[in-house]
């Protein structure tokens, strides 16, 4: 089961993705539907809340309705938003050995490259990388993060006016 959370006519609603990664189910409208709006619904939040009966409603409602051309919203005419907006805590945890080894030495290249030193970028590029500290291979590393900063597919980031450097990696998240 695929799950979105999506934005269409100043409306943000939580839906099915069906029909071949083409089509949204509404489920809070497809509750309406029954007679009796479930909360559950609202936000992608509230259903997490819900678990396992959730999921077995949401079953029974695609089952019932998916069918109903009225319920479902083409994909390519609402914006996708992050699948948990704005989720109640956020980890950033540090899962990529390679990632924590280079990052330094990145920093250390820019450095040399701004100041015009290519024997020390020259030094750096050949230097192997260090091993990864003990540290990480024995607890958890991570760091709280803004759980208001979630952005979801297709968003543009803003390059903050004062940062000289940005740096990517892979994210994923992990609902529990």
């Amino acid at each position: 089961m695929k799950l979105a959370t999506y934005k269409s006519n100043d409306r943000i609603g939580v839906g099915l993705v069906h029909g071949q990664d083409m089509q949204l189910f509404d489920l809070d409208s497809a509750s309406r539907r029954t007679g009796e709006s479930d909360r559950a619904f609202n936000s992608m939040l509230a259903l997490v809340d819900r678990g396992q009966a959730a999921l077995e409603q949401i079953s029974g409602l695609f089952d019932r309705y998916g069918k109903d051309e009225d319920l479902s919203l083409a994909i390519d005419e609402v914006e996708i938003l992050a699948p948990l907006p704005e989720p109640r805590q956020m980890r950033d945890g540090m899962s990529f050995p390679r990632h924590i080894v280079q990052c330094p030495i990145g920093h250390l290249k820019l450095k040399a490259r701004k100041a015009g030193d290519m024997a020390e970028l020259a030094r750096l590029q050949a230097a192997p990388l260090s091993e990864l500290p003990e540290i990480y291979r024995k607890q958890p590393i991570y760091y709280i993060t803004n759980r208001f900063s979630v952005q979801g597919t297709n968003t543009t980031v803003k390059w903050p006016r004062y940062s000289q450097v940005m740096d990517y990696e892979l994210e994923f998240g992990i609902v529990t």
